[in-house]
């Protein structure tokens, strides 16, 4: 097992190939799953793992690229000068660019996450008896042994949970006025963000978001995630309820809407978990997730469980095989790879070499020699194996 450049980039094309999958089914939920989560929660897990796996297994199976690799990968190493001797490429100045990109915005998110700790610590804990009362109940429905403190705040945002390890279930006054038992469902959805610790994990989204700001497919994650927490505590909350109980929670949703609407200012902080998720796909996207909410909570009749077994065990599998290939680029060596002097005759056809026709033996003196269909061609050194070509065939050490 080990990591390579390479391997690399197949962690980033499956992460992002997991990406696309988890969108397309939280879009489609109800028809390809049937509005059971976990698989969703799964394939995020799955896709974060293989991103920080960037290995190349012994087994796995090299795929020669001729054309679309090398397409991209080439300009990468085009010189553009040198500094001490070290040759500064295209790909070296990208990256110096994206790491810079990366710091600064790292930098932006902790001042901003210090302005909005400060901004908390304005809130004073609820005396109102009544929100108390209520929220002992909600506390008891799921224990946690996490502190977490119930503010009430004047302002157009609507409910929503800041905090890591201790929690704030910021409460707008306006909700107050709602009834007791929509007031009930609006703290035991945030409750259950709190419970799952849900910020902890837009907390490290947006730490990704922050450094691989350029790859579009991480915000395609936040946004769809958003929408999968939300839909993840609704089940929650109406796990053993009636109908006529869902109903009401359902009604408690709308009433909320209808009061903040996409008015959730604090929910774009990384710190906040709101009860209306603001999306960054427009309005369309946000009317679809909330359509999409009621449509999870009023869904009559028990969800098939085996379509979350089936699925789990497909994307385990598509998991599995993420590590069985690693795509490199391809291409014939020149004569001067292969050390033909100009005007040399070579002993060799360059079109006929290939990790099929070829392989290298160890002659265990420090030198190598080629076969080409399975006839000695010539003779190689520890310097010629560093050529991209070379590293392609097989080394065997002994002559067949």
């Amino acid at each position: 097992m080990s990591v390579s450049f390479y391997s690399a980039i197949a962690a980033f094309l499956w992460f992002d190939l997991f990406v696309l999958l988890f969108s397309f089914l939280r879009w489609k939920l109800n028809l390809l799953l049937g509005y059971q989560i976990f698989p969703l929660m799964f394939l995020v897990v799955l896709s974060l793992v293989r991103l920080l796996a960037p290995v190349e297994m012994p087994f796995a199976v090299i795929v020669d690229s001729a054309n679309i690799m090398p397409f991209f990968l080439d300009p990468l190493g085009i010189a553009l000068f040198s500094i001490g001797g070290v040759v500064v490429t295209v790909g070296w100045v990208l990256l110096l660019g994206v790491s810079l990109v990366a710091a600064v915005l790292l930098v932006r998110f902790l001042v901003l996450t210090r302005r909005k700790l400060r901004w908390l610590g304005c809130f004073a804990p609820t005396e109102d008896q009544r929100l108390l009362d209520i929220f002992a109940r909600v506390k008891q429905s799921a224990p946690s042994t996490r502190k977490c403190t119930l503010c009430v705040a004047d302002g157009p945002s609507g409910p929503c949970v800041f905090g890591i390890f201790h929690s704030t279930i910021l409460l707008p006054r306006a909700v107050c006025d709602l009834p007791d038992e929509e007031i009930y469902y609006v703290l035991k959805h945030e409750w259950q963000h709190h419970v799952g610790r849900d910020a902890l994990v837009k907390l490290l989204i947006q730490l990704l978001c922050c450094v691989m700001r350029w790859n579009p497919f991480v915000y395609l994650l936040k946004g769809n995630l958003n929408q999968t927490l939300e839909l993840k505590c609704d089940a929650k909350v109406i796990q053993g309820l009636g109908e006529e109980q869902k109903t009401r929670y359902a009604e408690a949703l709308l009433h909320v809407f209808a009061l903040f609407g996409r008015q959730t200012a604090e929910g774009k902080s990384w710190m906040a978990v709101p009860f209306v998720e603001e999306t960054a796909q427009g309005k369309n996207a946000v009317n679809h997730n909330v359509l999409q909410r009621f449509d999870a909570l009023l869904e009559d009749g028990p969800r098939n469980k085996r379509i979350g077994t089936v699925s789990i065990a497909v994307l385990t599998v598509l998991f599995c095989l993420s590590f069985c290939f690693i795509v490199q680029p391809y291409g014939l060596p020149t004569e001067e790879d292969l050390g033909i002097e100009p005007g040399e005759e070579a002993s060799i056809e360059i079109e006929e070499v290939s990790p099929e026709s070829s392989f290298i033996v160890d002659n265990q003196d420090g030198t190598y020699s080629l076969f080409l269909n399975g006839q000695y061609t010539d003779d190689l050194t520890e310097e010629d194996l560093e050529n991209e070509f070379f590293r392609t065939l097989s080394i065997i050490s002994e002559e067949p």
